[in-house]
């Protein structure tokens, strides 16, 4: 029994099961539509929906309407992918959009839009979005709106616009309207408090004369209203038969699983990335896929995890093929010369060939398995043991095949064809009982994280400063705070409880270590730091300058420092004696140590080999050493404080060292140094590099969690490091950067999508998604798990 779960069965918060959806396929132009028997409060109203996108068509789609003649409310997604609201009634039109936009297809948004005119100004219309009021609108009438058209009695529709046309792609759940009553979020959702995560609440108020509750649980009835109300909606261009034209689906925002029923957030085809030398359109709120003759692979961004199961049927295209990829094949071209050609071609994927029924890997063929057709009539299932690392071929329910002994690796769904293609990933019934032991890819099938809410060992915090004392909370005592002032071209300053407050070093600069900084960061207390009065007003230790913004990442290792002394870990290596303090769970380390000149290994106290080192000698003007995982060879380096790409380097000794210790090679100096050392936490920490590929539809890189911090390095040219953070870009995109390797206030550039399960480049950027290659570090807020969409 995961966490969830047993926070249900003790009668937690989470108790609140919403069971169904419904999709809401555009191709099919389905919608509900109502019509009230006579008005409601035009001036005082309520709803609340949850919905997760499917295709992003690059037009309008409605969610909700009502309209008689020239008199219309609209809340749709339109073409640039924003949340806008209109409104007119005879005063004139009114017309609110976000500058948040919604293109995370993989997790569900949670919607409550309040409207008031009794309320003054902007407070006339709220909305919230995923528990969190929104207040950024690229265009902005709220303070202008007037009675709404919305709750008269006219034609009211739910995922088209009434004529009907621009209809919605995806799912739709649990839709609350409550007539007469303005009420916030918290009416319908709540902050788990073992998460830290939005989710749902059952709404237990009057729903006045209109209301209605639209849950989608009575396949007879689609549109029954649950309120007690009976203000029931027509369903139109909706299927409720069994098999991939099924529109009611077990996908939904659910927080606890109903005694495994099956219920939850599900694997789609994702939009967000895709092999191709042709084109390709996802429906069915993205279990269907269509080509237009060109062979393309479509592909899950779900990892596969323990045990899963999965179903495809082909209804046409000669090429055909079910298999699975690692992200090395993320964003790439199939043609006749390079890339993909069909998921199997590759060394990274495996694909099992419906026309010769062959499986392939590196286009080696390693079995002969069984043919299968594209005329609809098998269903062909694909089961992997992502622990055990074996795969079985299924043929309408029968066993063909069982591969062994593959390569271990993150691997994601991919299905090749040049036709069409339905996945059922378990959103609805399969069409043959899965194997023993394998599940469906839904978010309770996801391993428990470690570390369910990772803001009890990384925060990222904004603060003003005061010029006075002040303490700044994180919610537990951290031992590494990084500062940089968002206003002013002031350095990135770092400090870590093993050297103590007030000492200093930049990130932006190869300085020795500011040992009298009596104004900076005081103190490290037990939920955060506090800062003095800033009198001081130098650059290297302004850390609380009235008027100007900040931001800290705090990271939690194990308080006080303990000391290893000189020993032996094997090898030959000397150990040197070090001061260390250490956090296993969340694999982090600060250690100080003083060289001794030649090579030396250093105890980083993470029972883990290092993926991420930032060191600095503290005694010598020199720049900052980075050792990454992810580098092309052992023993490549970079410069934290400079541009420079990736260059040779001996300091690392051409070793990734061990889980005790990492090797440094410092011939020049007996200094004291400082380093900062990370290794990867599944579903809160990822250290990796992608492939740029310079388009706006940029690169996807999974992380398997809601980034709260990322920062990025392009390894082969020169290009500042860029640092991304959800604390200071709440909504997508995100474009606020900072470059650690220099002393600039905060600049807007990118952007990138910060998503639900990693991020999405949405620039052409030298330092972030030319050509080249980049590595990157990421910190979670949520793991995937439990992640709202972004």
């Amino acid at each position: 029994m995961g966490i969830m779960q047993m926070i249900a069965a003790a009668g937690g918060l989470d108790e609140f099961l919403v069971a169904k959806s419904l999709r809401f396929n555009d191709d099919d132009t389905a919608y509900l539509n109502w019509t009230p028997s006579g008005d409601g409060s035009t001036a005082t109203w309520t709803l609340s929906f949850w919905f997760k996108r499917g295709n992003l068509p690059g037009s309008n789609q409605y969610l909700v309407a009502a309209k008689d003649g020239s008199n219309y409310f609209e809340l749709l997604l339109n073409s640039s992918d924003k949340l806008a609201i209109y409104n007119y009634q005879s005063s004139g039109a009114a017309l609110s959009a976000t500058d948040r936009v919604f293109r995370d297809c993989s997790a569900f948004y949670h919607i409550v839009y309040t409207y008031d005119t009794s309320q003054s100004g902007d407070d006339k219309l709220k909305l919230y979005v995923n528990g969190t009021q929104e207040t950024s609108f690229s265009t902005d009438n709220r303070s202008s709106t007037g009675a709404s058209y919305w709750n008269t009695a006219t034609v009211h529709t739910i995922g088209s616009s009434t004529t009907p046309h621009n209809h919605f792609d995806g799912l739709i759940s649990d839709v609350n309207f409550v007539d007469g009553t303005a009420l916030d979020h918290t009416s319908f959702g709540e902050e788990d408090e073992d998460t830290g995560q939005w989710i749902p609440k059952e709404y237990t108020g009057s729903y006045g004369t209109n209301g209605f509750h639209l849950k989608f649980d009575n396949t007879s009835d689609l549109g029954e209203d649950s309120s007690g109300n009976d203000n029931d909606w027509t369903a139109t261009n909706f299927s409720t038969t069994a098999g991939a034209d099924n529109d009611v689906l077990a996908d939904s925002p659910a927080t606890y699983d109903d005694e495994g029923n099956g219920v939850g957030n599900y694997a789609t085809l994702s939009p967000l990335v895709a092999q191709t030398s042709g084109g390709t359109t996802l429906s069915n709120g993205n279990l269907t896929a269509t080509n237009n003759g060109t062979r393309t692979t479509s592909m899950s961004d779900w990892a596969l995890t323990g045990k899963t199961y999965w179903e495809v049927t082909f209804n046409s295209g000669g090429t055909r093929y079910i298999g699975m990829t690692r992200s090395d094949g993320f964003n790439t071209v199939a043609n006749n010369n390079s890339g993909i050609k069909y998921v199997g071609y590759k060394d990274y994927s495996w694909g099992w060939g419906g026309g010769n029924g062959e499986l392939y890997n590196a286009s080696n063929i390693e079995a002969t398995v069984a043919t299968y057709n594209n005329d609809g009539s098998d269903v062909v299932g694909w089961a992997f043991d992502a622990d055990n690392l074996t795969i079985k071929c299924y043929k309408n329910g029968s066993l063909e095949h069982t591969e062994t002994g593959i390569a271990s690796g993150t691997y994601f769904p991919a299905i090749t064809t040049t036709g069409d293609f339905d996945v059922n990933f378990g959103q609805r019934a399969f069409a043959y009982t899965p194997p023993t032991g394998y599940k469906a890819l839904n978010t309770f099938n996801l391993d428990d994280p470690t570390i369910a809410d990772p803001t009890d060992h990384f925060k990222v915090v904004t603060y003003d400063g005061t010029g006075a004392t002040q303490t700044i909370s994180c919610g537990f005592q951290p031992d590494l705070v990084w500062i940089k002032d968002l206003t002013q071209d002031h350095n990135h300053n770092l400090l870590d409880s093993v050297r103590g407050a007030p000492n200093i070093v930049s990130s932006d600069s190869d300085a020795v270590e500011i040992t009298n900084s009596t104004d900076g960061l005081t103190a490290f207390t037990s939920d955060g730091f506090t800062l003095g009065a800033n009198s001081a007003g130098t650059q290297s230790d302004e850390l609380n300058k009235s008027g100007n913004d900040y931001v800290s990442y705090c990271w939690k290792a194990g308080g006080a420092a303990t000391t290893v002394n000189a020993g032996d870990y094997g090898g030959g290596v000397p150990t040197l004696a070090t001061e260390v303090t250490a956090n296993t769970t969340a694999g982090f380390s600060v250690v100080k140590y003083s060289d001794s000149n030649g090579v030396q290994s250093v105890a980083h106290g993470l029972s883990k080999k290092v993926d991420f080192i930032m060191l600095k000698n503290l005694g010598t003007v020199v720049n900052w050493s980075v050792f990454h995982s992810s580098l092309i060879v052992p023993n490549h380096a970079l410069y934290l404080n400079t541009s420079a790409a990736v260059f040779n380097s001996s300091r690392w000794n051409s070793s990734q060292g061990t889980d005790e210790v990492f090797y440094w090679n410092d011939n020049t100096s007996t200094d004291d140094h400082i380093a900062y050392c990370w290794t990867s936490v599944e579903s809160y920490s990822k250290f990796g590099l992608y492939e740029g590929n310079n388009s706006t539809d940029g690169t996807y890189v999974h992380l398997g969690f809601h980034p709260a911090f990322i920062m990025i390095k392009n390894i082969d040219a020169t290009a500042d490091w860029t640092i991304y953070d959800t604390a200071r870009d709440t909504y997508n995109a995100s474009s606020a950067e900072l470059y650690p390797d220099t002393d600039g206030a905060e600049f807007g550039s990118g952007p990138i999508d910060i998503l639900s399960n990693g991020f999405k480049q949405r620039s052409q950027h030298t330092h972030l998604n030319k050509v080249y290659t980049y590595i990157y570090c990421a910190w979670a807020s949520s793991p995937f798990k439990y992640s709202n969409a972004r």
